[in-house]
């Protein structure tokens, strides 16, 4: 007897382990192109988002920016104004005080007396003439000038009457020293 081999059984089952293999490797290699391919896309998504973020980051920045430029403008303009300022100031600060000191006097004055001539040419010193128009108001006027509470509170340390004379028109004429304060 002749033993028998069924090979047509093995070629079955070769046939069907090729072909297992080749599904298996065809639903391997479609899983991978699969994953490879959203890998792809989510990676394209990425960059296409990146992008847009980007670019709206440049459009802000350059916003940014004009408003940087304009606000630096501004900024110079101010520094440039403030700058002008305090060289006037220091110019100013440096000047004689006509204003205040022509002030002070008047305030020291009563009302109906009328400055004539005001004199700076001393230094440390303001001499002034006045009309009084009566005798009542030259009164008055010598009292305020030796008010010491009224004089401490001016720019001056002391005040000297010169003189007083009589005017053709009934009034008088009293010419005064003002002398200023050290830091006045």
């Amino acid at each position: 007897m002749k033993a028998r081999v069924n090979l047509a059984g093995r070629r079955k089952y070769i046939a069907k382990a090729k072909t297992v293999v080749i599904q298996s490797f065809w639903i391997v290699f479609g899983l991978m192109f699969i994953t490879f391919m959203a890998f792809t896309g989510f990676a394209l998504y990425k960059t296409y988002s990146l992008r847009t973020q980007i670019e709206s980051v440049n459009e802000r920045s350059v916003i940014i920016s004009n408003e940087i430029r304009s606000n630096n403008e501004v900024v110079n303009e101010f520094v440039l104004s403030k700058g002008i300022l305090d060289q006037v100031e220091k110019i100013n600060s440096g000047k004689f005080a006509y204003k205040r000191y022509m002030d002070e006097i008047v305030s020291i004055m009563p009302s109906s007396v009328v400055l004539r001539n005001v004199d700076f040419q001393n230094k440390g010193w303001v001499a002034v003439s006045a009309f009084v128009p009566d005798l009542t108001t030259v009164r008055d006027l010598e009292s305020r000038i030796t008010d010491k509470t009224i004089i401490d509170q001016t720019v001056f340390s002391s005040i000297f009457s010169e003189g007083l004379t009589r005017d053709k028109t009934g009034g008088y004429v009293i010419k005064f020293q003002f002398e200023l304060k050290k830091n006045g």
